[in-house]
């Protein structure tokens, strides 16, 4: 007789109440049938379904990471990725899909596990979406909605293809899901990647993988000083939707402001302005800070300003702090998020972003510089770090193209029909 507890099922859907074993789960990935044509006008129905519930679900427009998956989902939004996508075939050579994907998303990021698993669907793919068991109010709203959408009878092939599940970390469970993955999607940071990589996927697998990450804005003094209280105001508004949605936790938040000066002292007067507006922002939108947020920022900037001569602590609020660095050389990137924003006065801004720029350097928020100066300091860099150079107010703003990746292409395998030209065989 065994008297050891019931370990329950491996697997619970995130959309449903069926569980499964993996091995259960497994089984039903292989038998899921033939895979669908990119942007199948199936997937193509659900996206726009999809869409549909998210934006007219009462309270939605209280959470803004809902609208914005909501708008990228639009009609208008899809048809201009099966365009882009459409844009990489030519007479000889034709998109596929991989297979299977197996996506591994954050915890951190409530709707991140959408932005691989709707180009994976657009191009074809059948999907396993393995989420965190923290599931916030945006989560399970989201949840909801795809739950309501690919329940309808004309999704059922949606349905059979994708699993949206809740798994604990149960290695043997991340092994038999990597053993059927023909691409492993891993969000999540370098320890959450390395682990899934002692796991083998078939000999044609690939991983598609999201590291650590790290973001900055960088913003021109004099366009600010410039700039009459109307466009500060929206400039501010633009930045708390980059730095607060996520409690400034996104891979793409900002947690160093570069301010560009012409000369000593220039920064000054902008910089206080820029802050006071960015404290009226915060309060204009009703964002509090959790009390534990709170002290782990005070905590880390009075370190800060411990650790150095020079190093200035401004605390505004328990909302937004910062901590002003006489040389980048003191920065360490490390952040406990909730508003806590490093400052640095460059004036030599391609020398400095040369000294500073990393490979786990994703985005830069820019606000002032022409277009002219950017592409010239990402050709200066060269490849060293910064995938993303946008305006202020664009940084959570997702694309088919993320930290170096084309998503579409990644899904895809190309295709070569090389035949009837004169001297083909």
């Amino acid at each position: 007789m065994n008297d050891a507890a019931d370990p329950g099922p491996d697997l619970r859907s995130a959309a449903s109440d069926e569980t499964w074993s993996v091995d259960e789960l497994v089984a039903a990935v292989r038998a899921a049938g033939p895979r669908m044509a990119p942007f199948d006008d199936q997937v193509v129905a659900f996206c726009g379904a999809l869409s549909r519930e998210l934006l007219g679900v009462p309270g939605s427009r209280d959470l803004p990471a809902v609208v914005a998956l909501g708008y990228w989902l639009r009609p208008a939004s899809v048809e201009r990725a099966r365009e882009a996508f459409r844009a990489q075939e030519d007479a000889h050579t034709i998109l596929v899909p991989r297979g299977t994907v197996f996506h591994v998303t954050p915890a951190n990021v409530d709707t991140m596990f959408a932005y691989s698993w709707i180009p994976a669907l657009l191009t074809g793919n059948a999907n396993v979406v393995r989420l965190s068991g923290r599931v916030t109010d945006v989560t399970r709203r989201l949840l909801d909605s795809v739950a309501r959408v690919i329940e309808g009878p004309a999704f059922e092939d949606l349905r059979r293809r994708n699993q949206l599940v809740f798994a604990g970390h149960d290695d043997r469970i991340s092994r038999a899901l990597s053993s059927v993955a023909d691409v492993r999607v891993v969000w999540g940071g370098d320890a959450t990647v390395q682990h899934f990589r002692a796991f083998p996927l078939p000999p044609r697998g690939r991983d598609v993988t999201f590291p650590n990450r790290h973001s900055l804005a960088i913003i021109d003094a004099d366009a600010v000083e410039a700039a009459d209280d109307e466009d500060i105001a929206a400039l501010a508004d633009r930045f708390f939707n980059d730095a607060y949605w996520f409690d400034q936790g996104a891979c793409s938040s900002p947690r160093l402001v570069v301010w560009s000066s012409p000369g000593a002292g220039g920064a000054e007067a902008p910089r206080r302005r820029f802050k006071a507006a960015v404290g009226d922002a915060i309060r204009r939108r009703g964002y509090v800070a959790q009390t534990g947020i709170a002290i782990e920022k005070m905590v880390l900037g009075y370190r800060r300003a411990a650790a150095a001569d020079g190093v200035r602590y401004e605390r505004d609020s328990n909302e937004a702090t910062w901590v002003e660095l006489p040389d980048l050389d003191l920065y360490d990137r490390a952040t406990c998020g909730g508003g806590i924003f490093f400052e640095f006065v460059s004036y030599d801004l391609e020398t400095d972003l040369s000294a500073l720029v990393r490979p786990e350097d994703q985005t830069a928020a820019c606000f002032g510089l022409r277009p002219d100066v950017v592409r010239a300091l990402a050709r200066r860099l060269n490849g060293r770090g910064i995938d993303r150079w946008v305006p202020i107010g664009r940084a959570l703003e997702f694309g088919r193209i993320w930290d170096g990746y084309d998503l579409l292409q990644e899904f895809t395998r190309r295709v070569v029909v090389d035949v009837g030209r004169p001297g083909a065989p």
